[in-house]
């Protein structure tokens, strides 16, 4: 959503640039928020501790190939490809944009989006090259030694693939000055910018 927000603010096109609003943006967090909710509902039935094994585990065949799927296909290979679509775009617009050039906020963007780019790679990739290995050796027969391996790297992946959901707000804070001083002043409301008043002088006629 932040790479495609990106995207339309620094548009040319008028009608694209009044798609990126609070509301809009709230009314997609909703969705986003109900359709992962209503995603999560078979995890819950389906997840289970059978007798013949030691950890929790998917229990439907049927939910098991359609997890290995999702997560090969719609949550590595698609957001890398939307990420990196978009910002290849949101980077053409900043190049283009004469104002942004002039103002110097060309190279922050353009950084900012570069690294949410290579930041969604790292952390999606793993997961989804995993998610491949897994399908491949399904039905191979492995020794202890070999599941234990593969629960290590399962829990490695897991880790870093929750980067990408913490991420980005380090991210913005490092190469944004603009964010950290909304970030500071948003912690500490008490910490307000030094206002210059004009003051009057009344000069007294003798």
């Amino acid at each position: 959503m932040a790479t495609v927000d990106q995207f339309l603010i620094t548009s040319k096109n008028v009608r694209l640039r009044q798609h990126s609003n609070i509301k809009q943006m709230r009314l997609v967090a909703c969705a986003m928020i109900i359709l992962w909710c209503l995603h999560g509902i078979p995890f819950f039935l389906y997840y289970d501790i059978p007798s013949t094994s030691q950890g929790c585990c998917i229990t439907n065949s049927t939910f098991r190939h359609y997890t290995i799927a999702y997560t090969l296909i719609f949550a590595s290979a698609i957001p890398v490809l939307i990420v990196s679509i978009f910002g290849y775009f949101t980077f053409r617009n900043i190049r283009q944009s004469t104002v942004l050039v002039e103002q110097r906020a060309d190279r922050q963007i353009a950084k900012m989006t570069l690294l949410q780019v290579l930041l969604i790679i790292v952390s999606v990739t793993p997961t989804g090259v995993f998610s491949a290995y897994m399908s491949i050796t399904d039905n191979i027969i492995k020794d202890a030694q070999r599941l234990d391996n593969e629960l290590l790297a399962l829990t490695i992946i897991t880790l870093t693939s929750y980067l990408y959901f913490v991420g980005n707000f380090y991210m913005f804070l490092i190469t944004s000055s603009r964010f950290r001083s909304v970030v500071r002043h948003r912690l500490n409301p008490c910490c307000k910018e030094k206002q210059v008043r004009p003051s009057t002088m009344i000069h007294n006629e003798n």
